[in-house]
């Protein structure tokens, strides 16, 4: 986000953010963090191969892909993997956001169905420089973006948009949703502007998934107790 606030100094430019969560049967999955960034954005980062500093991630275990270009504009993405409620709460804390908070993850096991529930808050804050920290502001000669309120009207001209979308893939089946948007049966999505002000969403999903197997078993083991009972039965009458 820092790369998003950064940027955001001139007419046009767009910035989109996407945080993809894939959750696996057994509650393992992985995290991606993907930004795009269009021409006007991407000329004012610069070469993101020089401008970007991402040893960070790689050291705390993100596989980071190299940035793509088209049509002008840059996509950068990163992933990490993650195992139960608690790996997925730890890998969410190092995107270093208050935009997603409270990420939960539960996973039940039913006869003959499995069922999976995860819970998040997804919040904007009240203004963009809220991504910035510290020592960013202090680079930059106490701006958190590095110009003063007055340049960043003149630059920017209209409101800025920075859409951040929370992707959330579940096995199964979803069941029921708050807000947002079903992409496919076992995906949903939600989307926040980032620079439209304070605002925060209580996020909710579920998915189910049931399996005959269990219920095969219980039928095979009825009609073989039936059967040896009409085989008891049967000897009983011919004697």
């Amino acid at each position: 986000m820092l790369v998003a606030s950064s940027v955001l100094v001139s007419a046009g430019c767009r910035v989109e953010g996407v945080v993809t969560v894939e959750v696996e049967p057994d509650a393992s999955g992985l995290v991606t963090i993907e930004v795009t960034l269009d021409a006007d954005a991407t000329e004012q980062l610069g070469d993101p191969a020089e401008e970007l500093e991402l040893d960070d991630l790689t050291a705390a275990g993100w596989a980071v892909r190299p940035p793509t270009v088209d049509d002008g504009g840059t996509t950068l993405s990163a992933s990490k993997p993650f195992v139960g409620e608690a790996g997925l709460t730890s890998v969410m804390a190092e995107l270093g956001s208050d935009v997603v908070t409270g990420v939960g993850l539960d996973v039940s096991d039913g006869f003959g169905s499995t069922s999976w529930r995860l819970g998040a808050t997804l919040s904007a804050p009240a203004d963009l420089a809220a991504f910035s920290d510290p020592d960013v502001t202090a680079a930059l000669d106490g701006l958190p973006l590095g110009r003063t309120a007055e340049e960043l009207e003149r630059g920017l001209g209209t409101e800025p948009s920075v859409p951040l979308t929370f992707r959330v893939e579940l096995p199964g089946g979803i069941d029921a949703a708050s807000g947002g948007a079903d992409v496919d049966g076992s995906t949903h999505e939600w989307t926040i502007d980032l620079a439209a002000g304070a605002r925060s969403e209580q996020l909710a999903l579920a998915a189910s998934s049931r399996s005959i197997g269990p219920w095969l078993l219980v039928i095979l083991a009825g009609t073989a107790a039936i059967s040896s009972v009409i085989l008891l039965l049967w000897r009983r009458t011919i004697r």
